[in-house]
This record gives C-alpha cells, structure tokens and sequence, in this order.
C-alpha cells in the first residue's frame, strides 16, 4: 500500500472515530485492518489520532488498542515514541484512551 493510500486509511479511522452508525463501524473497522495489515510501524502516530473518548463502541476501540501493539510488537521502543508524539494532539479527546494505552505498555 502506498503512502497516499495510507494518509487515506488513516483518514477514514479519524474521521469514523465516534463509531456512531453501523457504517462508521465498517468504514474504522475495515481502515484498521487494511493499515494493520501493512505491518508498518510507522502509521502508529495516525492510529493514535483515531482515540476519542467519546465513541459509541468500546469493543469496536479496543481493536484500535490491540492493532497498535501488534504494530510495535518487534519493535517497542519506536512504537513507544511514535504513540509519544500523538499524546499532544490527542490528549484533549482521548485522555481515557491514552491511559488504558500506556496502562497497557507497562504490563
């Protein structure tokens, strides 16, 4: 997938974020999977923008979560500092977030 097709994946999780229709749920949900797919670490900071505490579908979030850590699985320490350059821009929205994702590096 090229750069381009990934701003656009990106995209589509940011912006169906709320997870207030069954539309948002398939838009996030099949984005999530393309840009996981990838393998690519470094769409972790993107990923991050897509948290906001405000969401209908915690289950549908976690997802968000668990694709995450699959990312940085091999490589913890970037996927650390990539997670650490979206908490300012996210923070004022998914402070909740932010915090089962950090609770969840320390265990």
């Amino acid at each position: 997938m090229s750069c381009k097709i990934s701003s656009r994946q990106l995209k589509i999780v940011y912006t169906n974020r709320l997870l207030q229709s069954p539309k948002e749920v398939s838009s996030f949900e099949e984005a999530l999977g393309n840009l996981i797919g990838l393998g690519d670490i470094s769409v972790i900071t993107g990923l991050c923008m897509g948290f906001d505490d405000d969401t209908e579908q915690y289950e549908i979030m976690f997802g968000l979560v668990h694709g995450i850590e699959h990312l940085y699985r091999e490589n913890i320490e970037e996927g650390l500092y990539l997670i650490a350059l979206a908490v300012p821009s996210v923070i004022d929205r998914a402070r909740e977030w932010m915090e089962v994702l950090h609770y969840r590096i320390w265990r």
